[in-house]
């Protein structure tokens, strides 16, 4: 018991500080920023702050959205639930799929936050909306250190459905009915 204790507590200790994580410029520390297991969990708030500074979200009907359903919870749940937040992830997008229909947001203005490199999913998701824009490029930071790029893109005029794998009837066809139900009815 007195093990989990002290991992909990030191586990804590490097979501807050950041103590092992290692400089930019490769000093100090043990672990490279880039393989921290609580990075996965730090900065949302930061990214949420810079979302209402440039007052991305301020227009009716304009939503949120990442590539993995992961960083769309962290999102959510840093933006208070006063935004919908989506994940427009074709192959898993886990529950989000469930909360509302693709064809909801056709028309309305999404704003795409992509951790690490950017500007690759600025381009996939730009089929589907009339243009997209850079809005910001910054780094989270942890003490003092930059520890994951953030880009925010202002994604404008929904002009068709995000496709999920399947929509909510088949997929849930799919879990219910026999598989050989299931592969008839589509």
């Amino acid at each position: 018991a007195a093990f989990s204790l002290v991992f909990l507590a030191f586990t804590i200790v490097e979501y807050r500080y950041g103590m092992l994580q290692r400089g930019r410029d490769g000093r100090g520390g043990l672990i490279d920023a880039a393989r921290d297991p609580t990075l996965d969990l730090y900065g949302w708030d930061q990214v949420a702050d810079q979302i209402r500074k440039l007052r991305l979200v301020e227009k009716p009907g304009t939503f949120v959205f990442t590539r993995f359903w992961y960083q769309s919870a962290q999102l959510a749940h840093a933006l208070d639930g006063q935004q919908t937040v989506l994940c427009y992830n074709a192959a898993d997008p886990r529950g989000f799929a469930f909360w509302s229909r693709p064809d909801d947001w056709v028309g309305h203005d999404g704003i795409l936050v992509v951790v690490g490199e950017p500007e690759a999913w600025a381009v996939y998701y730009g089929r589907w909306f009339s243009r997209v824009e850079m809005v910001s490029d910054f780094w989270v930071e942890r003490e003092g250190k930059p520890v994951r790029r953030i880009g925010l893109y202002r994604c404008i005029h929904q002009r068709v459905a995000y496709p999920f794998a399947l929509d909510r009837e088949t997929r849930l066809a799919r879990n219910i009915l026999p598989p050989d139900v299931s592969r008839t009815s589509r």
